[in-house]
């Protein structure tokens, strides 16, 4: 089924991106009252939903294409999250070796989460990942544009106290740079262990990780992060478009991406999404 429906997809977009408020339309299951209903659909994301009366039979999203049925999603306008709130305690703790889950960020009260505690780069060096504009936060803030390649990572991150709380760990290597108005994939960064700092294949609340899967819609996934802790949902839809308002930048369009039911809170960026042992 999710082959006819990347068909239908790859048909009915650009269709529906000619109507008012269309973003994108992307691969999933119908959802209602909150809840998927289990039923395949054509997710059609629209900046925001409209009263079906206010709209010309011309304009409206109709509720079935070819058998199929269609969910119409508002989106509104997404920015990324960094946060400053309290944190969870377990998250603020600094860990030896490193898990992923745990607060980290820049000596700046931006701060978000460690997602993945284990990773290497081409050459070998060992290091964290999490997002960009959680390590590398100077295209949210003007302050902090000089924020670059080297930059101290802390755990945890300066967050909700506004100083300095602990020793840095990593360095940021500046290797995934974002562009407006073009499509993007990914909102990561890679930094690198400073000497007689390691991490291991686990993530905080949800254990150890043995690789990654392939997400699909329907899928129950978690995340462990440094404002709320483990949090659970599903997969709504696959290889959406999603346009994202970073301050500085302007619009950045990211493609294949998830649409997932509600799980996280400003701070919690970066961290890593899991099916079981597998991260998605």
């Amino acid at each position: 089924m999710i082959d006819r429906l990347a068909t239908l997809k790859a048909h009915y977009e650009p269709v529906f991106k000619r109507l008012p408020n269309v973003i994108s339309v992307c691969v999933g299951k119908k959802v209602k009252g909150g809840q998927l209903t289990g039923e395949d659909a054509l997710v059609v994301l629209v900046w925001k939903k409209l009263p079906v009366e206010a709209l010309a039979a011309t304009e409206k999203v109709p509720s079935k294409v070819e058998g199929v049925f269609t969910d119409v999603i508002e989106i509104g306008d997404v920015r990324p999250m960094v946060g400053t709130a309290t944190e969870i305690e377990a998250h603020r703790r600094v860990h030896r070796p490193l898990v992923g889950g745990i607060s980290c960020g820049p000596n700046y009260p931006h701060v978000g989460t460690l997602g993945l505690a284990r990773v290497f780069d081409q050459m070998g060096r060992e290091g964290l990942l999490s997002n960009r504009h959680v390590v590398l936060p100077s295209w949210l803030d003007p302050i902090i544009l000089s924020f670059q390649r080297g930059t101290p990572i802390l755990p945890p991150g300066r967050g909700a106290g506004g100083v300095f709380q602990g020793e840095p760990i990593a360095a940021a290597q500046d290797l995934a740079p974002l562009v407006a108005w073009q499509d993007n994939e990914v909102d990561a960064e890679f930094a690198i262990y400073l000497p007689g700092i390691s991490g291991q294949n686990e993530v905080l609340g949800l254990g150890p990780y043995t690789g990654t899967g392939e997400p699909a819609p329907g899928q129950a996934v978690a995340k462990s992060g440094r404002t709320t802790g483990v949090t659970r949902g599903q997969v709504v839809a696959v290889d959406a478009a999603i346009p994202v308002n970073y301050p500085i930048l302007g619009l950045v369009n990211f493609v294949h991406q998830l649409l997932l039911t509600p799980m996280v809170q400003p701070g919690d960026s970066g961290s890593a999404l899991m099916a079981g042992d597998k991260v998605v």
